[in-house]
This record gives structure tokens, sequence and C-alpha cells, in this order.
């Protein structure tokens, strides 16, 4: 059969140069392009396989927390299609539960089915806020950033706070997580001496501050020109706060506070544990990225935020450490220096035993074929980015690739001999088509199986 009806896709290209050009100029392109604007991250993100339950309760201990929502949430939830594990934390002021859900079933539904049973709940304690639902994503550690110096906890606490938010300002960084420092906590001692003196319980002295340290919703006020939210601010922060905190109100008009029967101490959690850096106490803050977030971006930015960072207070160093985007660093190099050796791979053996201007053309079709695989990557359906996994996908391609180039072209070239030999040549398109029909069989398939 004539190569060329054989083959018509490879034939339209061969005697339409000029559209050829044009594809492949476009196709390198858009490989460029898309090299500058992809999502780059440690590794893949997958698709969230749990959801988690957040519940934030003032004052509350860890039983009180496990009792009053942890349980209920669970009991709630228990005949919930799609469940494969339930995992619960009850800790100071917080409960947390985590969902797993069975394989393959839709995430989407899963969250939509345990929402709805969430906010049916009816009983959750009155110091309880809105419970959070959300899909539990996978992150990715970017890199580590440290306020370290022997300067007291509350200046380091406080530097770090202030840091955070800085970071968090940055588009790339959408999440800082703070390690290495403890809890404000306020203590109040009261005086037994004082409150037999104002004749005082125990019991009256916690009702009073447990009633005037809250931050509570009262429900909503509905008119025609709208709805109006109420809110009980009686929410006590500071020392001072918990020290005018009224505890009884006499007959005569005069009242006794916190401060006239108990010590009030402003300080941190009673936690030990030892967090430094270079030798020095440290606070730890580590960014991560999740979804969609860059991983090349967030670090830069990270480490531009470190070093032009002007608000440390005396005696506070700042320090970056564990950058996350090392190995896809790495990988994507590695797939540069390949592929640049993979061409002058090409360019030399072909032109030492064929001839220089399809050595070239051959080369050529490396980066072309590299730009166009890159070039999908954004499109909907796939939304690849470029990591650790598809980087490595790229370097075992790229010998593939390589080789596939020289087979071609010594090919091409086996058939322009023949034809300079012969008495009747076919031309250089005919004998160019044979030439890659010859071979885009075994080479297709070579490559179809090193794909499965």
């Amino acid at each position: 059969m004539n190569p060329l009806e054989k083959h018509p896709f490879i034939t339209w290209f061969a005697t339409n140069p000029v559209v050829a050009n044009v594809l492949m100029f476009t196709i390198l392109a858009a490989g460029l392009f898309t090299a500058f604007t992809i999502r780059k991250e440690g590794f893949p993100a997958f698709a969230a396989e749990s959801v988690t339950v957040t519940v934030p309760i003032r004052g509350g201990t860890p039983e009180d927390v496990e009792r009053g929502v942890a349980i209920k949430i669970e009991e709630a939830i228990q005949d919930v299609d799609g469940i494969d594990h339930v995992r619960s934390v009850s800790e100071d002021s917080m409960a947390t539960i985590t969902i797993d859900a069975k394989e393959d079933y839709p995430i989407n539904k899963l969250l939509d089915d345990v929402k709805i049973k969430v906010d049916a709940i009816p009983s959750f304690p009155e110091q309880a806020e809105k419970p959070v639902v959300a899909e539990k994503k996978r992150a990715n550690n970017v890199i580590w950033v440290e306020l370290y110096g022997d300067v007291p906890e509350a200046i380091r606490k406080e530097a770090a706070r202030n840091l955070r938010d800085t970071l968090l300002r940055e588009p790339s960084i959408s999440k800082v997580e703070t390690f290495g420092s403890r809890d404000y906590e306020i203590s109040i001692e009261p005086s037994e001496d004082k409150l037999r003196f104002y004749q005082l319980t125990f019991e009256e002295l916690a009702n009073a501050v447990t009633n005037n340290s809250l931050d509570l919703g009262g429900g909503v006020v509905r008119s025609k020109r709208g709805d109006i939210a109420l809110r009980s601010r009686d929410q006590a922060y500071t020392k001072a706060d918990f020290e005018n905190i009224p505890v009884r109100t006499n007959a005569d008009g005069t009242r006794i506070f916190v401060k006239d029967v108990a010590e009030v101490r402003d300080g941190f959690v009673d936690q030990k544990f030892l967090n430094r850096f270079r030798g020095l106490p440290t606070t730890s803050l580590k960014v991560v990225t999740e979804g969609n977030d860059d991983i090349i971006n967030a670090v830069e930015a990270a480490r531009r935020v470190v070093k032009t960072y002007k608000g440390l207070p005396e005696g506070v160093q700042l320090a970056s450490w564990l950058d996350g985007s090392v190995n896809i660093r790495d990988r994507l190099s590695l797939l540069g220096r390949n592929g640049l050796i993979g061409v002058l791979l090409v360019l030399g053996s072909l032109m030492v035993f064929l001839n220089l201007r399809l050595a070239f053309w051959v080369a050529i079709g490396i980066p072309i074929s590299l730009s166009g695989a890159l070039a999908l990557f954004p499109i909907p359906g796939l939304d690849l980015s470029v990591n650790v996994i598809s980087a490595f996908g790229f370097l075992i391609v790229l010998g593939v690739v390589v080789d596939d180039a020289i087979v071609i072209g010594e090919s091409i070239y086996s058939e322009k001999e023949k034809d300079d030999h012969a008495e009747e040549g076919d031309g250089p398109i005919r004998t160019t088509v044979r030439g890659v029909s010859k071979v885009i069989t075994p080479a297709t398939f070579g490559v179809i199986t090193t794909i499965a």
C-alpha cells in the first residue's frame, strides 16, 4: 500500500510545512507559558477522604467537651451512609471529630449528610460555638520559620503573632501554624480569709467569673426592616477585665469584685516542654500549603518576609529552615539537565552517523514533545500540577522520547539514502513519510506500554 495513503495524517503535515511550523511554535509557546504559570507542589493534592467537625467550647474541660459535644455528634452521625471510621479528640475548649469516608464514596455527599445531622443537634452546651464541618484537606509542609532568643516567652509569642499576620498577608501563603509557645492563661487564686470576710463561697466566685466571661449569641430579632443579631459581649480577656468582674452587689449598692477576694495572675498554661533553635528558646511557625497553593511561590514569599521583616523585638532573631520545596526543585533541575543531555545526545549521534540537518530537526522533537505534554496539564478534567511524581514521570518518558527520536531519524535517513541511489527517486516527501511509517507503530506502542 502506498505509504502516503496508509498514513494520511503524517502525509498531510509533510505536504503542509507552514502548518507544521506554526503548530510547532504554538506547542513550544504553550509549554513555556505553562511551565511558568502551572501550580507546583511537593506531592499532588489528592481528593479529600475525610470530613472534620470542629466545635470550640469556652471554658470546657476535656470531660465536659466529650460529654457535651463529642458523644452527641458521634451518636447523631452513626446512621449516616458512607462512613468508614470515626475518631474524636476532646481537649480543653475544643472537640474535633474526624470522619473517614468509605473507598470511592462521594466526599461531597458525606459532607452534606454530616452537616445536616450536626446542625440538627439541639442540645449543645451554651458555651459551645457553631460547629464547623469541612473537608479534611491534605497539607504539605512548606517551610519552618523560627523566632528565637533569650527573651521572655510573652515577647516571643507576641512577635510570632505579628509575624504570622505578616506571612498571611502574602497572596501565596494561606495557612501558618504556630508551635512551641504555651497558650495564655489567667489564673484566679481566691483567699479563704477574704471570702469568709465578705461571706462568699467558692461557688459564688466561680459562677460570677463564668457568667461574666462569655461571648455568646443571643438569637435574632426579625422585623420588616431586616434582621438584628443579638450577642452577649461580656467576654473577659485581660487581667484587668477579670479583676473587675462583680461577684456580688450588696443592698446598699456597693459591689464586691474579684480583685477584692482573689489574686489574678496573667501568665501561661502550666505545661512543660522544650523547644530550642540554635541553643536558644524558640517559637516556631510552620507554613503549609493546601489545595491549589504553589509550594515554590509560598517558599519564596516566606523567605522574602524573613529577609525583610522589621518588626522584631530586641533580642529576638529570625531564621528559616526545612524548605519543603527542595525535592520538587531538585526534580525539576534534574529534568532540565536530562532534557539538555538528551538533546545533545541526539544531535551528536545523528550528526556523526547521519547529517546535521536531520539531527537538528529530530532533536527539536524532544522539547516539542515535553512542551506538548506540559501544555495539557491545566486543561479542565486533568488539572495536573508539577510535583515530585509528575516530574519523575517526565524523567522516565524522556529516555523513551530520546530513543524514539533516534530510531525515527535513522529510519528517515535510511530511506533517503535508498532513494538517492535509486534510478527514479520518490522525492523527499515520500521518503520521509515512508521512513516514519516503518517505525511509527512500534514507537507508539513502546510509549503506550511504558505508560501502562
